[in-house]
């Protein structure tokens, strides 16, 4: 089997068992080793293929924050795989649909936008305001009239606090 078939039946296999437990609205990446992940706002959730004694399927769970291995530790059919000090790697069945979902909750995945709901570069350039139609949060002056060096008569430039303050 090629590297690349390999890495495609990986893919194929971790979307599989998400979108069975998850939905297919769940963002699935690859990593650094081509390995599938799910990363979320707390951890990922990640794929490494079934284990090489068993053959058994399992998901791994890895998150950098202590109080989210306190919460993952609670759930139950989550094993603990490494604990750190701050860190946590967990282990759960890919076919434990309840801890799947629970551990998504805690993560908080990300989402992939449905299609078609954002707007393309050309589209948003085509809406944007140019030159003096462009909407500001306060009248501009003339700055023709102003002298030199000098941008504004009020605003940022005449604040009442001096630049530098002397500690003496």
């Amino acid at each position: 089997m090629s590297a690349r078939t390999a890495r495609q039946s990986r893919g194929q296999t971790f979307r599989a068992i998400i979108v069975t437990v998850l939905g297919a609205h769940i963002r699935i990446l690859p990593d650094q080793d081509s390995w599938p992940q799910a990363p979320g706002r707390y951890g990922r959730l990640e794929w490494r293929g079934p284990e090489w004694d068993t053959g058994e399927r399992r998901l791994y769970v890895f998150t950098p924050r202590r109080r989210v291995v306190c919460r993952l530790r609670a759930v139950p059919s989550v094993h603990v795989k490494q604990l750190g000090d701050s860190e946590g790697a967990f282990w759960i069945a890919a076919d434990d649909v309840g801890a799947i979902q629970a551990v998504a909750r805690i993560l908080q995945l990300r989402r992939r936008r449905a299609a078609g709901t954002g707007r393309s570069a050309m589209e948003l350039a085509a809406i944007r305001p140019t030159g003096e139609m462009r909407a500001t949060s306060r009248p501009q002056e003339d700055r023709s009239t102003l002298p030199r060096g000098r941008e504004s008569t009020q605003g940022w430039s005449a604040h009442p606090c001096p630049s530098k303050v002397s500690l003496m």
